[in-house]
């Protein structure tokens, strides 16, 4: 599931960097740091149980990207 996840962003990336990168390239991290903290927000957040099924996440990207 992780690689169709991966391909299907990849999918998406495409898409939006040649319509507009810059709304898009604001939250990815650019910093270990900042990479290290994201994940561990993440985890956080799946401790406190904070979760979007898959499905709901990629009908969330198609209605902006396509």
């Amino acid at each position: 599931m992780l690689d169709d996840v991966k391909k299907y962003v990849r999918q998406l990336t495409k898409i939006h960097q040649r319509q507009c990168s810059s709304e898009f390239m604001l939250n990815v991290p650019t910093t270990v740091e900042e990479l290290k903290e994201s994940v561990e927000r993440g985890l956080a957040d799946i401790k406190a149980g904070r979760l979007t099924p898959s499905e709901d996440v990629f009908r969330e990207l198609e209605k902006k990207y396509l």
